[in-house]
């Protein structure tokens, strides 16, 4: 929780075709560049609180969004996408460098982010939260930031519960290959392995 002079809100879902995003720029009023409180932990709240993405982001304020939102997309067919795969890019600059910027994800449901894939960009560690089949991903970010991952629908049979949810915006460690060559009697020997 916290006060942000916008919430950048990226909402997906899927068909049998991919992925479908409706990205929304909330702020209170274009010239005013008041942050406003905003919650997206689980729980139950007081009343007053305005819900947006589905009731997993509320604030304090009625927002307005900004023009030229919302935005739809369908992904699927970019490069190397498939309808179970597909890359998210989302970025956003305010007008004052120093600005406070939530960027919230709702994923579609039964998809899950995939950190052993590249590009993997975020402005801050996320606060993650499973909303019964579907996961959301905020994060924060002061200036604006970019963000970008990777998420795939879930195998049938695999559950949320396979997975370590406080990893999956954490690339896994990469292994350093130490390649060797040495010539001796002439016989040539080629050694690979960890550094």
């Amino acid at each position: 929780m916290g006060y942000f002079s916008y919430a950048y809100v990226v909402e997906g879902s899927a068909d049998d075709e991919g992925v479908n995003l409706r990205t929304s720029l909330y702020a209170e009023h274009l010239d005013s560049g008041k942050p406003v409180f905003f919650s997206w932990a689980d729980g139950t709240r007081s009343r007053g609180l305005r819900s947006y993405a589905h009731g997993t982001l509320y604030s304090e304020t009625k927002l307005s969004q900004r023009p030229g939102y919302p935005r739809t997309e369908h992904l699927g067919n970019g490069p190397g996408e498939t309808r179970d795969l597909v890359l998210i890019e989302e970025n956003f600059t305010p007008s004052g460098e120093s600005e406070p910027v939530l960027f919230h994800f709702v994923l579609p449901p039964h998809f899950i982010p995939r950190p052993d894939m590249t590009p993997l960009v975020t402005p801050s560690p996320p606060s993650i939260i499973r909303r019964g089949d579907l996961l959301t991903a905020t994060f924060v970010a002061r200036g604006g930031g970019d963000v970008r991952f990777w998420i795939s629908r879930l195998a049938k049979g695999v559950t949320f519960e396979d997975y370590d949810l406080d990893r999956v915006f954490k690339a896994p460690p990469t292994k350093n290959a130490k390649v060797t060559f040495e010539l001796n009697l002439g016989v040539i020997k080629i050694a690979i392995g960890d550094r």
